[in-house]
């Protein structure tokens, strides 16, 4: 069910994708200085989309790493953007997913794709370092190919047991302190 937001003003017309997004993450929780750095990156995206011809509802996977690699990062801090670049790549891809233009491969199974967005939401929604999405993201796809492997199971039937039973032949001789990264790892 899709739902029109318009202008909390009440003049009736709709509101434009920057504002639907600022609604969106103040809905989801957001905290308010991240809502602000992502729609700061949105208008400079918007800027630089209209400098070249296009307006920001013609995003698309492929003019947002255009725009990714023209922009330097001094040039992002003399901007005002922040210096921490994952804001910025969230604050694309949900403009992107709002459009509904997130790129997806039809032949990869449906783990591989799940997999995939799972990288994506370490990396552009909770600004993961890659050391420690490889980790989570390895640990993750062990216990799914174990679920395979065992018995068939769907990723969607998990158990208790499951878990129970992966997490004790996994963390089988390892330091407390490796085992928490495998537990955290798999709860995430």
């Amino acid at each position: 069910m899709a739902v029109l937001i318009t202008d909390p003003k009440g003049s009736g017309s709709e509101l434009g994708i920057i504002e639907r997004i600022q609604c969106l993450l103040s809905w989801r929780g957001y905290a308010s200085g991240t809502v602000e750095h992502y729609l700061i990156a949105l208008r400079h995206f918007q800027t630089w989309m209209e400098s070249h011809g296009n307006q920001i509802e013609d995003a698309s996977s492929a003019s947002v790493l255009e725009y990714l690699a023209s922009t330097s990062r001094h040039g992002k801090e003399k901007a005002g953007l922040p210096r921490h670049c994952p804001n910025e790549k969230a604050a694309l891809n949900h403009l992107l997913s709002i459009l509904g233009k997130i790129d997806k491969d039809p032949t990869a199974s449906p783990i591989a794709e799940g997999l995939k967005a799972f990288v994506e939401h370490m990396e552009s929604t909770c600004g993961l370092a890659p050391a420690t999405r490889l980790y989570r993201l390895r640990y993750t796809a062990e216990f799914l190919s174990y679920l395979s492997e065992r018995n068939g199971s769907s990723p969607t039937s998990i158990s208790p047991q499951d878990v129970e039973e992966w997490m004790t032949r996994r963390v089988q001789g390892l330091k407390p302190g490796s085992a928490n990264v495998v537990a955290g790892s798999l709860r995430s």
